[in-house]
């Protein structure tokens, strides 16, 4: 058995926390049949969302480099983990925007 240190153990615990908050209390949106998240502070300039969980989506996605929601342009920077995890999604395409994707997406 591999022992793991405290301090690993609680950066780990710290981690799945912030995760944790940010799923909770961020503001998703929907434009167009798929969920945004917003990831970006409300005092920020660029204002900047990641694609969030759609399960409920079948077939093929195009992903926007921006959307627009309540009168605020953000854009599209990521997709989230989980985001088409066990979905119908069959393609994707993807902007140059997104500079990051999270795990089990797909």
């Amino acid at each position: 058995m591999k022992k793991v240190s405290i301090t690993t153990a609680r950066a780990f615990i710290v981690a799945l926390f912030v995760f944790w908050c940010q799923t909770l209390f961020a503001q998703t949106f929907d434009v167009g049949g798929i969920t945004y998240r917003i990831t970006s502070s409300e005092e920020s300039e660029e204002k900047q969302c990641e694609v969030g969980q759609n399960t409920d989506i079948a077939g093929s996605v195009i992903i926007p480099e921006a959307v627009t929601y309540e009168g605020q342009v953000y854009a599209v920077t990521s997709i989230g983990g989980y985001a088409f995890n066990y979905s119908g999604l069959t393609s994707i395409s993807i902007p140059n925007s997104v500079t990051s994707i999270g795990g089990v997406c797909f």
